[in-house]
């Protein structure tokens, strides 16, 4: 099959052209953004950008751009890479103010090689789409970012050409800041960002954390004490400015005050106890919590964690590279949506790319992408219940235009493993190859 297997003559052209001496051609005004631009234009200027497989790479880094998959955060995935192929992989994922996000790829069987990770922004502007965010470190495979608004992001992976490898990737988000109230979580948050307050003539600037007077109020970051001066609305009250983020914590409603103006405290310190001053005398005990940056921000995002475990994996991993064909007419979930599908025939054969909880990421035969139900395939072990006739054409792929391997061909000893439209896949001894049915 012509997008699994690579001609023997075009490896051996791309390993010798690896292994000659290098003549070291610069443009005087190129220079790269990051690994995957510099290796891009290098295939390029190489002449390796005109060969089949160096096209293919070149029109998969580009199609995971505009293509991604798009995944919802925490998300967990094994892939899977030839060496004999080109491929890329993109992912589309929304990122939240106030919150960390940690992408985390983990080499778990691969040659040696670079694989590039690049992070991109999606922005609204048409002439520039996508702003180039982060590129990972080669050697840990690893970004952390903290979104300046709610934004869209697209993660590209790609493999170096004449790579191999199984990879693990991770996406998952956290609360930016600790929880502010010693002992407590989002369930002891009573009134959120924006609720109307006086009767509507303004509007809630924070969330408030109810908690039993006296309960610590701890340092969410780093930072130093802008002010403790207590006010009419606030009691005593607390300005903490972030030592890494443009911002001021603001604390109000405090019993006690613990720190000074001009003193510099850790996340984790205690920096006061809750209880009810100022407006809120005649309220339960609570923290009013608030977050400013030109204006009040939401804090709700910065202190609370997202979902935060990966779904339970069904699908098996080691299946991971291997053909297998849907044991019953089954739906495919196509990777470039969240909602549009196809209707697979009984038997269809697929390649297994990677998986994801309980569905595996498999290609069809004309390169279709999609996830499956675990529950929807098997294993190519059993020949299927198809009469092949005594000759027929064995091809490299199922297609017209595919490249003829021999030339009516016995099939005696042949055995039918799976379908692909009007096209039978079957073995020969360890041979695979099609015939048109």
């Amino acid at each position: 099959m012509k997008r699994y297997v690579m001609s023997a003559t075009l490896a051996i052209m791309l390993m010798i052209a690896g292994c000659q001496e290098p003549t070291e051609v610069i443009e005087e005004n190129y220079q790269p953004r990051y690994l995957h631009d510099a290796y891009t234009h290098g295939l390029y200027d190489s002449g390796l950008s005109e060969t089949q497989l160096g096209r293919l790479w070149v029109e998969e880094a580009e199609k995971a751009l505009s293509s991604p998959q798009v995944i919802k955060t925490p998300f967990a995935t094994h892939i899977y890479v030839s060496e004999t192929e080109a491929k890329g992989f993109g992912y589309q994922f929304e990122a939240l103010l106030g919150q960390e996000v940690t992408i985390r790829l983990q080499e778990e069987k691969s040659q040696d090689g670079e694989i590039f990770m690049d992070l991109f922004r999606i922005n609204d502007d048409p002439e520039v789409p996508l702003h180039h965010v982060a590129s990972a470190d080669t050697i840990l495979n690893e970004i952390i970012f903290e979104p300046k608004a709610d934004r869209t992001y697209i993660l590209r992976l790609q493999p170096e050409l004449l790579r191999k490898g199984k990879y693990r990737l991770e996406i998952q988000s956290r609360a930016a800041l600790a929880f502010p109230v010693s002992g407590k979580d989002k369930s002891a948050i009573g009134s959120l960002f924006g609720a109307p307050r006086d009767a509507g003539r303004r509007k809630h600037h924070g969330i408030d954390i109810f908690s039993r007077r006296h309960t610590p109020i701890i340092a969410p970051c780093d930072g130093y004490v802008r002010g403790t001066e207590p006010n009419m609305l606030g009691g005593k009250v607390i300005w903490l400015k972030d030592d890494e983020r443009t911002q001021v914590l603001y604390f109000a409603h405090l019993q006690d005050v613990l720190v000074d103006e001009g003193d510099y405290v850790t996340e984790g310190d205690t920096i006061g106890t809750v209880g009810n001053s100022g407006n809120a005398i005649t309220t339960s005990p609570h923290l009013h919590f608030g977050i400013y940056s030109e204006g009040p921000r939401d804090p709700y995002n910065f202190v609370v964690d997202p979902r935060t475990r990966f779904k339970r994996e069904l699908a098996k991993k080691d299946r991971i590279g291997d053909f297998v064909r849907t044991n019953k007419s089954a739906r495919l979930r196509l990777l470039d949506t969240a909602s549009r599908s196809i209707t697979l025939i009984e038997d269809q054969l697929l390649l297994v790319r990677g998986t994801t909880g309980m569905y595996y990421h498999v290609e069809l035969p004309d390169g279709t992408s999609g996830h499956i139900s675990y529950g929807d395939i098997e294993e190519l072990s059993r020949p299927l219940r198809k009469k092949l006739p005594e000759q027929s054409d064995l091809l490299d792929e199922p297609s017209d235009v595919s490249i003829l391997i021999k030339e009516s061909s016995s099939l005696k000893e042949a055995e039918a493993i799976a379908l692909h439209g009007d096209y039978t896949f079957i073995s020969i001894g360890e041979e695979y190859r099609w015939v048109k049915s």
